[in-house]
């Protein structure tokens, strides 16, 4: 567990400036606190914590929530980011809301209750379709009252949308999985998650992904974000297959003060 990194400006008592993004994910719990106004990171923090089942998120997170003292200030917004590898992409023609459970059934393994969420992805005019353990849906409700939920994707989507006729690889990667974005002519016309065990694992993947849309390595961005260990592990393999990688170590539109860059825990990208 690490503990807080804050700025030095940093006012516990003056949260209703600040909004609140909090992370949920089978590999550990984060928040991460923004002014407002300023648009600044003002303090971080990120707690690993290993869960070997979906069953167990929710008493887990619970007591995580419990120790920490500023989730439960009045924030100006609060944001909760659920990361799971069960999701699907449904045009917006042909979602309905009321089939959810039916899709998810037939695609996955439900070992328990779920609910079925979904956020808009305005670049692939669709709904990205995710599940959260039921249990851990309603204590964030009753929790956090009208608190958006969303994928991760929902967002890296919108912030690594290529300009016009540039086809770039948004790769998310966890200690276990990764999820794969692909843009083609500035449109998402790929999202899948798959479940890796060595950096040559994601390698294929995304080369696999890319021959059967017709693209070249050569003409294709990578862009890598996540776990900041998975991510260099992977960029040492990647790099042998790729000419173009970034690593977006920060959000452009967010200004990182020196006393939560470069710690351990510091993630490559904070939502």
């Amino acid at each position: 567990m690490f503990d807080i990194t804050a700025d030095k400006s940093f006012d516990l008592n003056q949260t209703h400036d600040y909004m609140l993004s909090i992370r949920i994910s089978p590999d550990g719990f984060s928040f991460s606190v923004i002014h407002s106004s300023e648009n600044k990171l003002r303090t971080f923090k990120s707690t690993p914590i290993k869960i070997s089942h979906e069953k167990f998120i929710t008493r887990r997170f619970t007591e995580w929530l419990d120790t920490e003292e500023i989730t439960g200030k009045n924030f100006r917004h609060t944001e909760i980011l659920f990361y799971t590898e069960k999701f699907v992409l449904i045009p917006e023609t042909c979602f309905v809301r009321e089939k959810s459970a039916a899709i998810f059934h037939h695609l996955f393994e439900n070992t328990i209750p779920f609910a079925f969420l979904d956020n808009q992805l305005a670049l692939a005019d669709a709904r990205l379709l995710f599940s959260v353990p039921k249990q851990l849906n309603q204590f964030l409700q009753s929790r956090f009252e009208n608190v958006p939920i969303l994928h991760p994707l929902q967002k890296i989507a919108t912030m690594f949308s290529p300009s016009e006729n540039e086809s770039r690889v948004v790769l998310y990667l966890t200690p276990q999985s990764f999820c794969m974005l692909l843009f083609k002519n500035s449109r998402l016309v790929f999202a899948n998650s798959f479940v890796v065990s060595t950096p040559a694992d994601i390698a294929y993947f995304v080369v696999t992904v890319l021959n059967q849309e017709r693209l070249t390595r050569e003409e294709t961005k990578l862009y890598l974000t996540g776990d900041r260990l998975q991510v260099i592990n992977a960029e040492s393999v990647l790099q042998h297959h790729f000419s173009s990688i970034v690593l977006p170590d920060l959000n452009p539109d967010v200004v990182f003060p020196p006393e939560i860059q470069g710690r351990p825990d510091y993630p490559l990208f904070i939502l």
